[in-house]
């Protein structure tokens, strides 16, 4: 599943090159902000219909909205800090 995901982030993002550190740093920080809408209470339908180009936002929604919620703003921030690390990982390759 990572590998079907990184190839779907690379193809789109980086076209037959390896993701630099700038690339993976932009995935991670729309993780982040996916992740904070997700915990707002934003619906995946509306994540799904925004305009994407380059083909990440699906993934990284699907991913998101499948991790458990939290109410507290303390656990709130580290799942938004993980799953940013754990998109990061996954663009560069770790």
């Amino acid at each position: 599943m990572k590998k079907l995901l990184l190839a779907t982030l690379l193809t789109a993002s980086c076209t037959a090159q390896a993701a630099t550190h700038e690339q993976c740093k932009e995935i991670s920080s729309l993780a982040g902000t996916i992740m904070q809408a997700k915990q707002r209470g934003v619906s995946l339908a509306d994540l799904m219909s925004v305009k994407d180009e380059k083909g990440i936002i699906k993934p990284v929604a699907l991913s998101a909205y499948k991790e458990p919620s939290y109410s507290g703003a303390k656990y709130k921030r580290k799942q938004v800090v993980e799953f940013k690390n754990k998109w990061y990982l996954i663009c560069i390759g770790g």
